[in-house]
């Protein structure tokens, strides 16, 4: 249960922090999986995922790009993924308003244990709620 309750917070929270970022620096912001803590790389979420500076749009950290925070989940009881509008495996907030582009979808946790599993759901607007659905 703590697992959860961790990774919803981390999740939401960081949601929060590259939506304001992108309105403040006035730069697209993306958050993409990444097992290394220095790239994206798809389907690494249950590892770690990093928040960007992203330049020049094309959601890849590159060398005169900033990474604005590291986030390890290192989860053991259960998956995490996200499932987006653009079937790209990485949220983008863009830098006029700090709004998705395109990203509104959902993180899903399922669980590999008895615990449930839930659905943290981002909308076209950059709101959070949580859910829980009854499969993964």
């Amino acid at each position: 249960r703590q697992e959860i309750k961790n990774s919803s917070h981390q999740i939401i929270s960081s949601i929060q922090l590259a939506k304001s970022h992108a309105a403040i620096q006035h730069n697209n912001v993306v958050i993409c999986p990444s097992q290394n803590r220095t790239s994206c790389q798809a389907d690494q979420w249950q590892s770690a995922f990093i928040i960007f500076i992203d330049r020049n749009k094309n959601r890849q950290v590159d060398a005169d790009e900033r990474i604005i925070s590291t986030q390890s989940t290192n989860l053991k009881y259960g998956l995490l993924n996200w499932k987006g509008a653009l079937r790209i495996p990485s949220l983008t907030f863009q830098s006029t308003n700090g709004l998705p582009i395109g990203s509104n979808g959902s993180f899903y946790y399922c669980s590999t244990s008895n615990q449930p599993h839930y659905k943290i759901l981002l909308s076209t607007m950059g709101n959070t709620r949580i859910e829980q659905p009854p499969a993964c």
